[in-house]
C-alpha cells in the first residue's frame, strides 16, 4: 500500500459556495515562456494526496521549488477527525499559491513531506521554445527550382 501524490498547475482556482472548484488556465504539459525570464503574478500548484485510511498522515508539508529560486514551503494542519467507517481511502487536496515570481527555464521540483516520509511529485518543466525560422522563401522561386 502506498501514498500517491500528484500536482496540476494552473493560473487560478475559484471556489463556489458549494465547494466546487473551477480550475482556470490549466497547464497540460510544460510551461512555455515567451522569453528567458517571465514575471508571473501567480501560479497555483494543486496537490492531491490519496492513500488507504490506515496510512493517513498526521502532518503534511508541501514544497515547490522553481528553477533558480528558493523553495516555497507550506505546512498544513490536519484535523484529527476519525474517518467515516465505510470510507477506505483518504483523499486530501490543497492549493499552494506562488505569487510574483520570475520564471526561468528548468525543472520545477515538487515534494510532499508526510510525517517521516518524503514523496517526490511529478512536475512540469519551464521551457522557452527556439525562435521561429525567419528565413522567407519565395514560393515562385522554390517552385521553379
Amino acid at each position: 500500500m502506498a501514498i500517491n501524490a500528484s500536482i496540476i498547475v494552473c493560473d487560478d482556482i475559484r471556489q463556489e459556495n458549494n465547494g466546487k472548484l473551477f480550475i482556470i488556465g490549466f497547464y497540460t504539459g510544460n510551461i512555455i515562456l515567451p522569453a528567458e525570464e517571465w514575471l508571473v503574478m501567480k501560479l497555483i500548484f494543486f496537490f492531491t494526496l490519496d492513500c488507504p485510511n490506515i496510512l493517513r498522515p498526521k502532518s503534511i508539508t508541501f514544497e515547490i521549488t522553481l528553477p533558480n529560486d528558493e523553495p516555497q514551503v507550506e505546512t498544513v494542519p490536519l484535523a484529527v477527525l476519525e474517518p467515516e467507517p465505510h470510507h477506505t481511502r483518504w483523499i486530501f487536496r490543497h492549493p499552494l499559491l506562488v505569487q510574483g515570481k520570475t520564471l526561468r527555464p528548468g525543472k520545477i521540483k515538487g515534494r510532499v513531506l508526510l510525517d517521516e516520509q518524503e514523496l517526490e511529485v511529478s512536475t512540469p518543466w519551464i521551457v522557452v521554445p527556439p525562435p521561429p525560422d525567419q528565413t522567407l522563401v519565395d514560393p515562385i522561386e522554390s517552385a521553379n527550382a
